[in-house]
């Protein structure tokens, strides 16, 4: 089974709107898994930064689309030859788990 992708985490016209610049754009809109875009061109390695429940907020629910007040959040960093280019934040809900 693989987890609940949410590709409209971010809308365009908020993401144009703070600034953004060319290349951060791009992996913000990435359609595809970002691990394999690193691995493409470069050496991979993930570090774990932490995983643990936490309470989330009324957005985060909304957008994973979950009722439940807890959920396992996990953050990691992912690099590239050796240079951070990634940080990001999972929020797998209950039901995921237990499959």
């Amino acid at each position: 089974m693989h987890p609940k992708r949410i590709s409209k985490w971010v809308v365009k016209p908020f993401v144009y709107f703070m600034g953004s610049n060319n290349i951060q754009r791009a992996w913000l809109f990435e359609p595809n898994s970002i691990t394999e875009r690193i691995k493409r061109n470069h050496s991979f390695e993930l570090e774990l930064v932490s995983e643990h429940t936490e309470e989330l907020d009324y957005l985060d629910k909304r957008i994973v689309g979950i009722v439940q007040n807890e959920s396992t959040v996990r953050r990691v960093k992912l690099f590239g030859d050796g240079k951070e280019l990634v940080f990001g934040e999972s929020i797998i809900p209950q039901e995921t788990k237990e499959h």
